[in-house]
């Protein structure tokens, strides 16, 4: 009876053992896990609606920006400003 007092004894070590491992690799992945979750979070926010634009979006500031530069030059030509003011758009 005695040893096989033991070798549960033993049983319940190596299980105890086992365990505290286990507990070790799951603290490890919610570490891991979180560290996943901050990045993502990081990166939602640089993509964010608003915080940046599309090239097709950029293309369409830099079209009407220089529709308004070459207005605003056309402008200056009929009131005879040319050469007095620097040029407004430079693409």
């Amino acid at each position: 009876m005695r040893g096989q007092f033991s070798t549960q004894g033993m049983q319940l070590v190596t299980h105890a053992e086992q365990l505290a491992a286990h507990d070790a690799r799951f603290d490890r992945a919610a570490e891991v896990i979180r560290d996943v979750i901050r990045e993502v979070r990081t990166v939602q926010s640089r993509l964010t609606a608003g915080a940046t634009i599309t090239d097709e979006q950029a293309a369409t500031i830099q079209t009407l920006v220089r529709a308004i530069a070459t207005a605003l030059a056309r402008k200056e030509a009929a009131a005879g400003l040319t050469g007095k003011c620097p040029n407004v758009y430079q693409a």
